[in-house]
């Protein structure tokens, strides 16, 4: 016997913009977004300076599809 059940995927389809470089722009931000917010959970999960950094790397690189994320500190101005 025949599966009657209905398929409601069959024929929908994704909507798209009529400029393909607004859809990947949107995508990218998307992917800035997610990421951002797996970096804020690890902050607030670090107990250590050296995990907040590779969490931070982790989570853009994972969640945030980032291809590459770097930890630069800055130094505090000195009177000197």
């Amino acid at each position: 016997m025949p599966d009657r059940t209905p398929r409601l995927d069959k024929g929908v389809r994704k909507p798209r913009s009529a400029n393909r470089s607004t859809d990947l722009a949107v995508e990218r931000l998307a992917r800035l977004a997610s990421g951002l917010v797996a970096a804020d959970a690890a902050i607030l999960r670090s107990r250590s300076q050296e995990a907040l950094y590779q969490g931070i790397c982790n989570a853009t690189v994972d969640t945030g599809q980032f291809l590459m994320t770097a930890v630069t500190l800055a130094e505090a101005n000195r009177p000197g």
